[in-house]
């Protein structure tokens, strides 16, 4: 009788405890965007390719530290030929990867943290992005397309729906 009746208690303890922070946490609302896709060709005549971006979160609440992130999506063509490595790099964070074997994985996606210290209104996240050949031989074409996306939450409600946007040069 004394462990169920104390079971009980912790129960109800954990309960009203979770109704307490529910209760008085803010409201928070997710905001994300994504880019056009962009066309990318390597070959022996250009092995690398580089890109900069601006990824751009406008909203007018803040948003909470360590919920940003950006991240870069790669789809590769279906006669992609050689070895790939690629990064995705902001002046505070920078992610890599690499497919080996183009015809066994014609995907792939990284990311970074992003937005920290953004809100309320426009903020900018400058981005580099790399593209390079790994393959010695750099026989035939490496194509692939990619994207970038985007997602923040932010620590209260906006008044407006905010947004995540891209230029890509």
């Amino acid at each position: 009788m004394h462990d169920t009746m104390r079971r009980l208690g912790i129960t109800t303890m954990f309960v009203a405890g979770t109704f307490a922070t529910v209760a008085t946490t803010a409201p928070t609302a997710d905001v994300s965007g994504d880019s056009a896709d962009v066309d990318v060709f390597l070959d022996a005549d250009q092995p690398v390719q580089e890109f900069t971006a601006v990824a751009t979160i406008d909203v007018d609440a803040v948003v909470a530290a360590g919920t940003g992130q950006i991240g870069l999506n790669i789809v590769l063509d279906s006669d992609a030929e050689g070895s790939l490595a690629f990064t995705l790099s902001s002046a505070s964070a920078s992610q890599g990867g690499d497919i080996v074997d183009t015809q066994a994985q014609g995907t792939a996606r990284i990311g970074i943290d992003a937005f920290d210290g953004c809100g309320p209104g426009p903020c900018d996240e400058e981005l580099v992005i790399e593209f390079r050949r790994t393959d010695p031989e750099l026989a035939g074409t490496l194509g692939l397309t990619f994207t970038l996306d985007g997602l923040a939450s932010t620590e209260t409600e906006p008044t407006e729906p905010g947004s995540i946007t891209f230029s890509i040069d």
